[in-house]
């Protein structure tokens, strides 16, 4: 995870999702920021119904982050989705 963070903020966008996907593909490594950073990731390559799929997926992790709704939000304004 560590490693796709610092591909991510370095801009390496392809690099770090090559990782999320490693980590995210077993559910064993899976985590709140693993799944929220891929998101994150999908969205700035408006990747939208797919950061959809993961910002839904981090919803269902019990952590305080209001971030998360917040980005769910966002994407689906992007999709056209007001009415969620």
């Amino acid at each position: 995870l560590t490693r796709a963070q610092i591909y991510a903020h370095l801009h390496y966008y392809d690099q770090a999702l090559d990782d999320l996907n490693e980590i995210n593909q077993n559910e064993k490594h899976r985590t709140f920021l693993s799944v929220l950073l891929h998101g994150r990731l999908l969205s700035l390559l408006h990747r939208f119904d797919e950061a959809k799929d993961y910002f839904e997926m981090a919803l269902q992790w019990k952590t305080d982050e209001k971030e998360n709704d917040f980005h769910l939000g966002l994407i689906h304004s992007e999709l056209g989705d007001y009415a969620q």
